[in-house]
């Protein structure tokens, strides 16, 4: 945690806490020095899936994943075109033995065979929009004439997936 030592440590089961400090504080009469302990920081959950803790110094906070904390500081630096990847598939499980640096190559088969992927068999199963789905999306688009945002409310879908689906970025060899 470059710029942060000495004020967190991050373990090898995937925790990070915040270590006992001073501060320093102006009141009301004058400047006072105030003993915080540290505790285990509470991680957020990412937008990815992947989780994320938040550093603050003197002001100034930093985001980083927990995943790559943890590489970081029992593997190493990260190598020059490497990508942290979860041996069992699972994004939760930022524990040292499940980690290590792979190609964006390796990560992607790991995602293919845990079924976790975008690609693959396994992403079909859970995506909210099919083949079918899509082509009838496409057709009620160009025959009835109905909007995206119509649309996106008949087949209970985000306006953005709806408008890739129709646009030709998602979807794209379906008839």
């Amino acid at each position: 945690m470059v710029g942060f030592e000495g004020f967190y440590e991050v373990s090898d089961m995937g925790r990070v806490r915040s270590l006992d400090r001073m501060t320093v504080i102006q009141g009301r009469w004058g400047v006072m020095k105030r003993f915080q302990r540290g505790c285990l920081l509470k991680p957020l959950l990412h937008t990815g899936g992947y989780k994320r803790v938040t550093f603050w110094k003197g002001g100034q906070f930093r985001n980083a994943f927990i995943h790559i904390l943890v590489l970081e500081a029992f593997v190493g630096p990260r190598p020059f075109h490497m990508e942290a990847c979860h041996g069992d598939g699972s994004k939760d499980n930022n524990r040292l033995s499940n980690l290590r640096w792979a190609t964006a190559k390796e990560n992607q088969a790991d995602r293919e065979a845990h079924g976790t992927g975008r690609i693959g068999k396994g992403s079909l199963i859970r995506s909210r929009i099919n083949p079918e789905l899509a082509k009838q999306m496409r057709e009620h688009h160009i025959a009835a004439g109905l909007s995206i945002t119509e649309l996106a409310k008949r087949f209970q879908l985000p306006r953005t997936t709806v408008a890739d689906v129709i646009n030709g970025r998602t979807w794209k060899r379906i008839a």
